[in-house]
């Protein structure tokens, strides 16, 4: 067995026949295929467990979404939409009434 990189020494466990590692946000002791890969590391393995990347990436899109829809929201206010009213009703009275 090639000798552990002291860098990722506290992320291993003692027992390498094992195979376990510990997630840098739950810090539970899980199997390492309760990680996914990851090139850029040199283990080749990610630092969060699939669960815990799932519930980071859910919660950046849901972020990124409630912000793109405040922001979408702020626009349409600045060119005279009323937030309170069918926008699809007041995008044809504002172009095709005379």
């Amino acid at each position: 067995m090639d000798p552990i990189n002291p860098a990722y020494q506290n992320n291993l466990t003692k027992d390498m026949d094992c195979n376990f590692q510990i997630c840098r946000r739950c810090n539970e002791n899980l199997p390492i295929d309760a990680f996914n890969t990851h090139g850029h590391n040199k283990s080749g393995i990610s630092y969060y467990c699939k669960e815990c990347y799932s519930d980071m990436r859910n919660k950046v899109i849901d972020d990124n979404l409630l912000n793109d829809r405040t922001n979408a929201l702020e626009l349409l206010q600045r060119i005279g939409y009323d937030p309170t009213r069918n926008i699809h009703e007041q995008f044809i009275e504002k172009h095709f009434s005379k």
